[in-house]
């Protein structure tokens, strides 16, 4: 008794240090995973500030290109002699609304400015930033205008400036200009990075604070502490470390229970010169206080429950020990009375602890009893109970005889297939293989049937164990509708494992697969945000700037109509602004607002009612056509005939029609115009693409393939554009509903 007491203790402290152990590490690692949730959102958001702030750089870049008309002017006629240059007086004849904000630099080969009207700046060598001075190199040595960010200048100091550069003709110097406006502060804070730590820290409690440091290793704010901020040199030091070699660092400080990590954060700038300055340092402190807690929480009650057990075990054997001799004899003599037939005899209920007598004279008791006349029905009633089990399991399973005859097909398999069980059971393979595969290919049942079976190479099935698994899409299930299916499949053997058949489950897994779908497509959505329908604001907007300075120049001599005239195509085009913006903001709803059925007709027509395409007449040929799209299929229609308009050159006639191609319905918008080259017909649709800012192809694709609808061009050059989008089975039908809301 006493060694069965002490195995029993230190069993039981075994199984305490193990089960704290396992739980221990399982709360360190949900802490970690805490961590890089929380770095690689904070990484994600500063792609995304950046990307907005660079957006709202480039509507800078106009003036700034028209600034160097003079600048290079005074450049040629001095001779190419920079000293000749009276950089000051060049700066009052800049246009009015500038001259005030903007100055001018000159720069030579070495990357030295050698004049200019901000005289903070003159002798300062871009050569002691590399990254810079090699751009720098490139705008000289090209010829064309290079816009820059807008920064602090190299010391990080002062007020913000946008920068822009053009080489002179020769290739000698660089003319820089920049360009410094009150509103940048307050309208730059639409994209805050503080903003995004300060959504991080009240989000995640177990941060104390998250700094963040620029190139230089300067901080940025200090919104996220209301101490005012005091300079951690040994902060700073490891904010260096990280940004000369951009490898994250970790500072455990267990004394104040805390983990410090140094996060490099490359914002994806390219290609301006101050691309490798716009990188930032994050420095985030994590409370260890709440995991250690709830570590030693869980020691306590570990410690608990080895003392207690460790108690009851005790007294456990006291008592048993008490009584070992009388009542082992009772249960002797009455297991002995039954097992010699006299089955009306009670066995007394005494305290004993000869186990092993007692395990003789109950194994004597049920022979006894396993071979009394009523055992065959006893077998009988667990078999039909087995048999009710599977028989309501609400997963569709089926059970093969080794000869793939089937035997077990329960009422979610008649569900999941439709096929009744009167009609499987008895049935072969041929029956239960068609309902997967329109070829009646072998499922993985038959592979443990029948291992002679070939199998071909299949990704989505996998083995463990004696289990056979497969998750995959069947197209031919559910009335050829598909679906994500997860079979698994295992032997039956008998007790000296012969196998007598095998048994099948199917899980639908297709509502979380497209739940996962519908996750990615939503990731799209932040970088979409930044792109969509800019480029038609800012046509529009170039349109009224345009139009104003012909009214500021010509307005003292136009008469009274020409002055209306003007004043209507201004009201025209802050309209098609408003309308725009407000799309952007129904985009921002991508993913929350479901796809729907629209009415194609309607939308083009309403596409059309809010679009001005001057001369060039659109037909529209489709009626009664319906279609399951995102919310953005107006937009869609709205950039095809805007790209017509825009790129046609001499379209006269833009032509909305469908055809059917099997399964598969077409609708094609195809105008008479210049059309589209072989080459480009496929990188019209890359981002970036294009004669302008190259977005409106790609949105059409993104929009478009939310709801799993393709777009092809298969237009002739020289006769025309024809863009086709292809909608799948299912996603449309013919006839309107109009009970469906249309937007």
């Amino acid at each position: 008794m006493g060694i069965l007491l002490l195995i029993f203790v230190v069993f039981t402290f075994a199984i305490s240090i193990y089960s704290y152990t396992i739980t221990a590490e399982s709360l360190d690692t949900q802490f970690k995973d805490r961590m890089d949730n929380i770095e690689k959102e904070l990484a994600r958001s500063a792609v995304l500030v950046n990307l907005g702030l660079r957006l709202y750089d480039i509507t800078y870049d106009t003036s700034l290109k028209n600034a160097f008309v003079p600048f290079l002017a005074a450049y040629s006629t001095n001779g190419d002699t920079i000293e000749k240059i009276n950089l000051s007086e060049l700066k009052k004849m800049m246009s009015p609304d500038i001259r005030d904000t903007i100055e001018l630099y000159i720069i030579n080969a070495d990357g030295r400015i050698i004049a200019s009207t901000y005289q903070q700046d003159i002798g300062l060598e871009f050569s002691e930033w590399p990254d810079a001075y090699q751009r720098l190199t490139d705008v000289r040595l090209g010829s064309s205008f290079q816009s820059d960010r807008v920064v602090k200048g190299t010391t990080n100091e002062g007020s913000l400036r946008k920068f822009a550069y053009m080489p002179t003709p020769d290739h000698r110097y660089i003319l820089e200009l920049s360009r410094t406006i009150d509103e940048f502060s307050e309208e730059r804070k639409l994209f805050s990075y503080m903003q995004v730590a300060r959504v991080l820290i009240e989000q995640n409690p177990q941060i104390i604070f998250l700094h963040l440091y620029n190139s230089v290793a300067n901080r940025i704010g200090n919104e996220s502490e209301t101490e005012p901020y005091k300079l951690n040199t040994a902060a700073v030091a490891e904010v260096n470390a990280v940004l000369a070699d951009t490898i994250s660092r970790e500072v455990i400080d267990d004394g104040n229970k805390t983990i410090i990590h140094y996060i490099y954060l490359d914002v994806g700038e390219t290609g301006s010169v101050s691309a490798s300055m716009m990188n930032l340092v994050a420095e985030i402190q994590y409370s260890t206080e709440d995991i250690n807690r709830q570590k030693l929480l869980i020691l306590l009650s570990h410690l608990f429950y080895a003392f207690f057990m460790m108690a009851l075990a005790i007294i456990t054997a006291y008592l048993l020990s008490r009584v070992i001799t009388l009542p082992i004899q009772h249960l002797v003599s009455d297991v002995n009375r039954i097992a010699d037939g006299n089955l009306d005899n009670t066995i007394r209920v005494d305290w004993g602890s000869e186990f092993a007598v007692l395990q003789t004279s109950l194994n004597k008791m049920v022979s006894s009893i396993l071979e009394h006349e009523n055992r065959q029905t006893y077998l009988k009633e667990v078999i039909s109970q087995l048999r009710s089990v599977i028989e309501y399991l609400p997963v569709p399973t089926m059970i093969l005889t080794k000869k793939s005859i089937i035997i077990g097909w329960n009422r979610a398999m008649e569900e999941f297939t439709g096929i009744s069980q009167k009609d499987c059971i008895g049935q072969t393979d041929n029956l239960y293989r068609a309902v997967f595969y329109e070829n009646a290919s072998p499922l993985i049942i038959d592979y443990l049937i029948d291992p002679t079976l070939k199998r071909v190479p299949d990704k989505t099935i996998h083995q463990s164990g004696m289990l056979i698994y497969q998750d995959a899409f069947f197209p031919h299930v559910k009335n050829k509708e598909g679906a994500y299916l997860r079979l698994i499949s295992a032997p039956l053997l008998d007790k000296n494992g012969i196998l007598k058949g095998a048994i099948l489950t199917i899980e639908d897994q297709t509502d979380s697969k497209n739940r996962e779908n519908d996750i990615k497509e939503k990731n799209k959505k932040l970088h979409l945000l930044s792109s969509i329908t800019r480029h038609d604001i800012l046509n529009q907007v170039t349109r009224i700037i345009m139009v104003l300075e012909e009214i500021q120049d010509f307005s003292v001599v136009l008469a009274d109509q020409e002055l209306r005239e003007y004043i209507d195509v201004i009201d025209e085009s802050i309209r098609v602004i408003h309308d725009l913006i407000l799309f952007t903001r129904q985009y921002q709803e991508i993913g929350v607002m479901e796809p729907f059925w629209q009415d194609i007709e309607k939308v083009i027509e309403s596409v059309i009612s809010c679009i001005d395409t001057g001369t060039i007449t659109i037909h529209n040929t489709i009626s009664g056509l319906m279609i399951l799209a995102d919310p953005l299929f107006k937009q869609v229609i709205y950039n095809l005939i805007e790209n017509a308009v825009r790129h046609g050159q001499v379209v006269t006639t833009i032509t909305f029609s469908a055809v059917q191609e099997g399964d598969l319905i077409v609708i094609i918008c195809e105008d008479d115009g210049i059309g589209i080259e072989s080459e480009d017909k496929e990188r019209i649709f890359e981002q970036g693409y294009g004669k302008n800012t190259g977005l409106g192809m790609y949105l059409i694709t993104e929009v478009l393939s939310i709801t799993g609808i393709s777009i092809r061009e298969t237009g002739i050059y020289q006769k025309g554009a024809r863009f086709e989008m292809v909608i799948k089975k299912g996603q449309f039908r013919m006839g309107r509903t109009e009970s469906l809301d249309f937007v």
